[in-house]
């Protein structure tokens, strides 16, 4: 399946992901392997909206400028809460609420990226 995947989905799912580590890893305290047992599922679920919509490669280009509007959004969203004026001690609920929302904002991509396949395949 990643082998199919244009260059362009995998720079998307490979930026996103390194983008969500850093964060990970700058406002992370890490204290041990319990810190990095909570870390890795965390960090499954942060980038599982985005990196969803990059491998949906048969819905085309759609869901692909989707993932990155959804992902710059969430990137921007993240540093201002840990980095920006949003600052406050409830900040890290980004890192779990988030990628709910960006899941919601998803479901426009992939209805509209269905509605154009439906369009696509009437003018033939």
């Amino acid at each position: 399946m990643l082998k199919a995947l244009s260059p362009l989905r995998r720079a998307i799912i490979a930026g996103y992901a390194l983008a969500c580590l850093g964060f990970l890893v700058s406002t992370g305290s890490w204290d041990g392997m319990g810190t990095l047992l909570f870390a890795v599922p965390l960090f499954f679920w942060m980038i599982l909206p985005v990196t969803g919509l990059a491998l949906a490669q048969p819905l085309g280009q759609i869901t692909a400028i989707g993932a990155v509007v959804i992902g710059l959004g969430g990137l921007y969203l993240y540093w201002r809460a840990f980095f920006g004026p949003d600052m406050d001690p409830q900040s890290a609920l980004a890192y779990i609420v988030l990628p709910v929302y960006q899941m919601l904002a998803s479901l426009p991509v992939i209805i509209a990226a269905l509605i154009a396949i439906k369009i696509g395949q009437g003018r033939k």
